[in-house]
């Protein structure tokens, strides 16, 4: 993975969650995008583009299994719409939030 890639870290734990962040991702050339809640990393997702995700699976609103099925689905969306299959509309161009 080439450095300035776009990392999701999904972590309800503030302190956790920043560490993650800042001190071991960002400090190494990565855009990060922390997330607390379930519900805003799908979205998240959904808006795109990223590169990898590193989510907690014990969330509060939504399961972190649930977080990473959701790309898969996109992708074979994304596919069938290629193909004239699909009304998938997402916007790859939306500014994400910061990781604090």
């Amino acid at each position: 993975m080439a450095i300035g890639a776009t990392i999701i870290v999904v972590e309800d734990e503030p302190g956790t969650r920043i560490t993650l962040c800042g001190i071991l991702l960002e400090d190494t050339g990565y855009k990060v995008i922390g997330l607390e809640r379930g519900t805003d990393t799908l979205e998240m997702i959904r808006k795109g583009p990223f590169d990898v995700i590193i989510t907690d699976i014990r969330l509060p609103d939504v399961s972190g299994l649930e977080i990473l099925a959701l790309p898969k689905v996109i992708s074979e969306m994304l596919f069938h719409q290629q193909k004239g299959n699909s009304s998938f509309n997402g916007d790859a161009n939306e500014e994400a939030d910061s990781c604090h």
